[in-house]
């Protein structure tokens, strides 16, 4: 049984080269990335390569993936957590199929990897199949990002792109573009989405930048009072809930 498999020293190879995958430019060589607890290793069961544990406890055993016993200080090794749980995994980075459904969320420079997680939840709790980030967001796989998603990380399409390309491309398919600003933009109360929509999120202190701004159909802005401006986060959880309001109301 694959449970059998014992580690027992933090200098053990296989221990060493997954450690590295703390790292992003690591993650990026071997299309893998850790994640932790209980929660999240069950999300991932179809993803998994590896399984590190010193208790199971009600986790199912999978074929095709290699678990291995282990004490808490390689636990510790692995993790980036003050306290970690008895269980950490190893997971696979799907490769981009480059194929875009009906609800694209585009992220522009975005840094906070809190604001990433708490969006890839949004998304999913809405129904937005694809999010795609440029090259300068912070990387999705990173372990604050991992755990802020609460394992919807699992359950999006996630595409690294050039935005400007895919915009067009998205265009071209008959999608709107939404950018979010106050230049030219519109109440979202007075918005009317299409169907087929690409909506855009920028930099949390900047905001999009102006490349991608002079390319959009629409800019969105929200009204509020008494303050300057959102946390993007929250912005587009209300963008994503009046798109996700408009279209259950025509049905």
């Amino acid at each position: 049984m694959p449970i059998n498999n014992i580690i027992t020293s933090c200098n053990n190879e296989l221990i060493k080269e997954i450690s590295k995958l703390n790292e992003k430019k690591y993650r990026d060589l071997k299309k893998m990335f850790i994640i932790e607890g209980y929660h999240l290793v069950e999300m991932a069961k179809d993803r998994l390569v590896y399984v590190f544990y010193t208790d199971l406890k009600d986790i199912p055993v999978l074929d095709n993936v290699n678990y291995y016993k282990v004490n808490d200080a390689i636990i510790k090794k692995l993790s980036n957590t003050m306290n970690p749980q008895g269980i950490v995994g190893v997971c696979k980075i799907m490769d981009d199929n480059n194929i875009y459904q009906d609800k694209v969320l585009c992220l522009d420079n975005l840094q906070d990897p809190g604001n990433i997680g708490t969006l890839l939840r949004t998304c999913v709790a809405f129904g937005f199949n694809d999010i795609v980030l440029n090259n300068e967001c912070c990387d999705i796989y990173n372990d604050k990002v991992i755990r802020s998603s609460q394992g919807a990380i699992f359950n999006i399409n996630i595409h690294k792109q050039d935005l400007i390309n895919v915009i067009n491309t998205l265009r071209n398919n008959n999608y709107c573009i939404y950018g979010t600003s106050l230049v030219n933009g519109i109440s979202l109360d007075k918005i009317s989405f299409n169907d087929k929509v690409c909506i855009i999120l920028g930099n949390e202190g900047n905001g999009i930048s102006k490349d991608i701004l002079n390319i959009t159909d629409k800019n969105i802005y929200i009204e509020i009072n008494n303050i300057e401006s959102l946390n993007v986060g929250v912005a587009g959880g209300i963008i994503l809930n009046e798109y996700n309001r408009q279209l259950r109301l025509k049905k």
